[in-house]
């Protein structure tokens, strides 16, 4: 998905460092830009539509802030990835006005995807790491190490 002007979504960022993937994320709402967030992060690694929905895993996180409380999340789905050996293609992250998240997001078992993934993520950066509210909802930039 890709995002300009006014439009919603998310786009992959090319040349910003060596070993590095970058994205950024236009969303509406806060919970928005979490779901097209995670939509980013693995789509560095694996084509989303060929990621089923078979299983999910529960995620509750609380921060101090916004910007935390992204990273948090994000890093969070990489552990995932690393310990239970899944990507995931579907987020509905709910986050209320004291910064705490609940999300279910949905995916499969990295063993049973048709092709490998093109990549590993390793960490979520703070290079060039921005998250900010705007006059249309809330943007992201977001850098991870490969």
């Amino acid at each position: 998905m890709t995002v300009s002007g006014s439009e919603f979504g998310y786009r992959h960022i090319e040349d910003v460092a060596t070993s590095d993937a970058a994205f950024e994320v236009k969303a509406g709402n806060i919970n928005e830009l979490f779901m097209f967030s995670g939509q980013a992060l693995f789509s560095v690694m694996c084509d989303l539509d060929k990621v089923g929905h078979g299983q999910e895993i529960k995620i509750e996180l609380e921060s101090d802030n916004l910007e935390d409380l992204l990273y948090l999340y994000l890093s969070e789905l990489l552990y995932l990835k690393d310990t239970e050996d899944m990507v995931f293609s579907a987020f509905d992250p709910k986050i209320d006005g004291n910064y705490s998240l609940s999300d279910a997001p949905l995916g499969m078992k990295i063993e049973t995807l048709n092709e490998a993934p093109r990549v590993d993520i390793k960490a979520v950066t703070y290079y060039k790491y921005k998250v900010e509210k705007t006059d249309y909802g809330y943007y992201a930039f977001v850098v991870v190490d490969l």
